[in-house]
């Protein structure tokens, strides 16, 4: 059974680093992207400072760190990614969060989305209830406000959806959960930092979570690039993977 007290830590951790963004956001040059970055770095330092000090062995994987190859041969791995959706907080909005997830034994164990400008924080520690859709006809899918594949797009169009077009892979994850969206899918250019910490609140949650065609997300890989991922109402994971299969195989048979 998981201790408790990681669901916490990962909890308080993503809540600090989400004050210091909300406190520092203030100073942001709209235009100047790297000096932007220092934001997400300070972030980073203050999770990371949290997590030695309270856990000096625990490996980290990190967006904003150099990734350390030892994390492979650890059995607890914390998976960050300290500002998720940081052109949309750089620019002012209100769509980004602080993920915090903990794998254990190549599973993940623990996670937490803080999202402080949406007055919410979804921890595994204390499951978000899932709400009932918001809408009795017609099914919504979360994805990408600036990166929304092709492939995704003719998957919304193959299942009857209307896209709704979100930033952060924990706001849409959080959207999925508060019943504005029934999924949220993505296709490319993802790393493990954005998704782990969404993964775990969402499997806590309730929810179905894979890849795009069904298939387990794996966790602390050598490469942590995530090809696709799926995060849907459970009665939908079928006919959502489904479609994303015909879609491969009509296009591999066009060729």
């Amino acid at each position: 059974m998981q201790n408790a007290c990681d669901h916490i830590f990962a909890a308080k951790i993503a809540v600090q680093a989400g004050r210091l963004i909300r406190r520092s956001r203030g100073r942001l040059n709209a235009g100047n992207q790297d000096e932007n970055r220092n934001l997400d770095r300070a972030a980073d330092d203050l999770i990371r400072d949290l997590i030695r000090l309270r856990h000096p062995d625990d490996a980290i994987l990190s967006e904003e760190s150099v990734d350390n190859k030892n994390r492979l041969e650890q059995r607890r791995v914390w998976i960050v990614d300290p500002l998720d959706g940081s052109a949309n907080c750089y620019r002012g909005g209100r769509e980004w969060a602080v993920h915090v997830a903990l794998l254990q034994d190549g599973r993940l164990a623990a996670g937490t989305i803080c999202a402080p400008d949406w007055h919410q924080i979804a921890c595994t520690g204390y499951p978000t209830r899932l709400l009932p859709k918001w809408r009795r006809n017609g099914m919504k899918i979360a994805l990408s406000e600036s990166h929304a594949s092709a492939e995704c797009l003719q998957l919304i169009q193959s299942v009857g959806a209307s896209p709704i077009h979100l930033s952060s892979a924990g706001i849409k994850t959080l959207a999925v959960i508060n019943g504005l969206a029934d999924a949220y899918v993505h296709s490319g250019g993802q790393y493990e930092w954005d998704s782990a910490a969404p993964v775990a609140v969402a499997q806590s949650a309730g929810l179905h979570t894979s890849k795009l065609d069904g298939t387990p997300l794996q966790y602390n890989q050598n490469n942590p690039y995530v090809a696709s991922l799926l995060i849907c109402r459970p009665e939908l994971a079928e006919k959502i993977t489904g479609a994303y299969r015909k879609i491969g195989a009509r296009e591999t048979f066009n060729e």
